[in-house]
């Protein structure tokens, strides 16, 4: 449980997988098995204290857990996110929480200590509400919309940033450079970047360099948005509130500017809520910040040695580290780790993890989540041997869909691919890109020699998709498919099928030619015999 910073006395947070944390954000993680052991060793004393007859009957002391068992850590207990509710679930709203416009992020960003892990122990009767529950506290000093944010973006790399305050977003940044979410750390400064205005730049700008070298890029920001806009920041009230040092090194940099000819050129008009940071304007400072301003002419722009001043302090392009969500949860699967669930094929033992199979199929979810079933008890599932199509290669593939997405074509064999298509019902997927995937594998692989083993093998399965493209191709290449050994072989409905098929393709104006000496042939002549 993420405890966000802002719940006062009543726990206000989010659940979260302790996989997800392993592979998405290690830092967290292992913050998170500190607080286990943490709360093992408090376990542990208060334990011993009542032992000794001085614990008022062995009562725990308030905000420990009750047993050792319900805090052991991550590598000497067995991991069971038993709840389907438990997957991305909070106490706030849809949305992650209140409004992010509702709390005071101007005096969080200005105070806040720079570091998203607090040492804040459980309120009382956190452990009574779940007795049996193996799930470790973790206090994280992030407002709850903040920390909705971050978690969302460990399980789905995305981000909502429509809505979050300057200040806010800036707390976003830090915490996600200590815990070395890189991608989320650039996302957010590239957003910082757009939205700084005249509201924002100056406690932005002493909360950055107080927070050193970690918010450079935040502090470089507003120096520059600090110096394009100098006559008007200058104006403001809070400017009397920066360090004597960073207000030194303002006036240094804006005389080092206007010394050059056409230097006052840099100053532009503001508003409270407009922005002329650009990641990619070396000058920004000739882009209007408002509606109403006009842009400036050719011959007012700064000369090159301004340009240049400006250009020491102008933003950098921001470099978006790519997307790793897939390939975190593929490396999850395929190295193993931290597995608590087995499924059997064919004899051979597949790892693979609760929560992901639990999110992901609605077979699995039932197997897991129902604590009266075999499944759910001993963690493991053993698939009946009754058909030669799933293989445990077949299964490997469909574990590779249900983590990272990956494409069964090209990957699988046809008939097995096949199987998949009946899978993805079976076992109550959330949507059908792998029946969609595995039908083109399976239309792919047609050709006139296997089409009508693939017809009979879809037919037996009643994998309808599979069968009406099996039936088109026979129809349409059927002067080669005759001539094959297979067609002797079918059954009869299937031979029936075929022929209804060609039927129904056949078009109803094809005139029909009878053979010489039919009974039809002396009404042909009758024209001829009337006429003479």
């Amino acid at each position: 449980f993420l405890a966000a910073g802002d719940g006062g006395s009543a726990p206000q947070g989010v659940f979260c997988h302790s996989h997800l944390l392993l592979i998405r954000c290690p830092r967290l993680y292992e913050a998170a098995q500190e607080s286990a052991e943490l709360a093992r060793q408090m376990a542990d004393q208060n334990s011993s204290y009542a032992s000794t007859g001085g614990g008022g009957g062995g009562a725990a002391a308030p905000g420990t857990p009750p047993s050792d068992d319900q805090a052991l850590p991550y590598g000497e207990r067995r991991q069971h996110d038993d709840n389907l509710d438990s997957l991305f679930r909070s106490v706030g709203g849809p949305e992650g929480g209140p409004a992010d416009a509702s709390a005071s992020g101007l005096s969080s960003a200005l105070e806040w200590s720079g570091r998203p892990i607090s040492s804040q122990l459980p309120p009382a009767g956190w452990f009574a509400i779940q007795p049996h529950s193996n799930c470790t506290w973790l206090s994280v000093d992030l407002p709850l919309a903040m920390l909705m944010h971050l978690v969302r973006f460990l399980y789905a790399e995305t981000t909502k940033f429509g809505m979050i305050s300057a200040e806010h977003l800036y707390l976003l940044f830090l915490a996600a450079k200590h815990l070395e979410v890189s991608r989320l750390a650039a996302l957010c400064e590239r957003q910082l970047k757009v939205c700084l205005g005249l509201d924002s730049v100056l406690p932005l700008l002493r909360a950055s360099t107080r927070h050193g070298p970690i918010a450079q890029p935040v502090q470089d920001a507003c120096k520059h948005f600090f110096i394009s806009n100098y006559n008007h920041c200058t104006e403001l009230r809070e400017c009397e509130a920066l360090d004597g040092r960073l207000l030194l090194e303002l006036m240094r940099l804006q005389k080092s500017i206007s010394s050059f000819p056409g230097g006052g050129g840099l100053h532009t008009r503001a508003s409270s809520n407009t922005s002329i940071m650009s990641g990619q304007n070396l000058a920004p400072a000739l882009t209007p910040l408002s509606p109403g301003t006009s842009a400036r002419s050719a011959g007012d722009r700064q000369p090159e040695g301004a340009q240049k001043a400006v250009r020491d302090l102008a933003l950098n392009e921001v470099r978006i580290p790519p997307e790793s969500l897939a390939e975190d949860f593929r490396r999850l699967l395929d190295d193993a780790i931290a597995s608590d669930f087995q499924v059997v094929v064919q004899d051979e033992v597949i790892e693979a993890h609760k929560f992901m199979l639990v999110a992901r199929s609605g077979y699995f979810a039932s197997c897991i989540c129902t604590s009266g079933m075999v499944e759910a008890q001993a963690g493991r599932l053993v698939i009946p041997d009754t058909s030669a199509a799933m293989t445990a290669d077949a299964f490997r593939a469909f574990l590779r869909f249900l983590y990272a997405g990956d494409e069964s074509s090209g990957v699988l064999a046809p008939h097995t691919a096949m199987y998949l298509v009946d899978a993805s019902s079976f076992y109550g997927l959330t949507n059908n890109r792998l029946k969609h995937s595995c039908e083109l594998c399976v239309k792919d692989s047609f050709n006139e020699a296997h089409v009508l083993q693939l017809f009979e093998a879809s037919s037996r399965l009643n994998v309808d998709g599979v069968r009406g493209m099996a039936l088109d191709f026979i129809i349409a290449n059927f002067q080669t498919v005759c001539q094959q050994p297979s067609l002797e072989l079918l059954d009869k409905p299937h031979l029936i099928e075929i022929l209804r098929g060609m039927a129904e393709k056949m078009p109803q104006s094809c005139p029909v030619v009878m053979p010489p000496g039919s009974a039809a042939q002396p009404s042909a002549l009758e024209p001829r015999n009337a006429a003479s």
